[in-house]
C-alpha cells in the first residue's frame, strides 16, 4: 500500500502517531500530540517545523508522522533530547521544496 498525504496543516494539540525503525529495530509506533508549529531551518532555509511529544529515537528519521486517519502529516528529521520532543517536516513544506529542487541520484547508483 502507499501512504496518503494530508494537505492541511496540523494544529497544536492534535493527536499524532510516529512510525519508525529506531536503532536498527524493531519497528515502533508511538503516539503523542503536536506541541507546536515553530520556526526552524530545513534544507538550509527558514521553514516551519512540527514539534511532537511522541517518542522519537535515533533512527526514526525519515519515518512518517500520521494523523488519526492514517494520513501522513510530516516526516521525522530530528529529535530534541533535552526536551524529549520530536521534530518533523510538514508534508506541504516537503512537497514545496521537492518541487523547487533539482534532484539527482547519489553517486554510485
Amino acid at each position: 500500500p502507499t501512504a496518503e498525504l494530508r494537505a492541511e496543516p496540523v494544529s497544536d494539540g492534535e493527536p499524532v502517531i510516529v512510525v519508525g525503525y529506531p536503532e536498527g529495530g524493531p519497528s515502533t509506533i508511538t503516539t503523542g500530540r503536536v506541541v507546536a508549529l515553530q520556526d526552524g531551518e530545513l534544507f538550509g532555509e527558514p521553514a516551519e517545523v512540527i514539534v511532537v511529544d511522541a517518542e522519537v529515537r535515533a533512527g526514526n528519521s525519515g519515518g512518517p508522522v500520521l494523523d488519526t486517519d492514517g494520513l501522513v502529516v510530516g516526516v521525522v528529521f530530528a529529535r530534541d533530547p533535552d526536551r524529549r520532543l520530536g521534530l518533523a517536516v510538514p508534508v506541504a513544506t516537503l512537497l514545496e521544496r521537492l518541487d523547487a529542487t533539482v534532484l539527482s541520484p547519489p553517486g554510485g547508483c
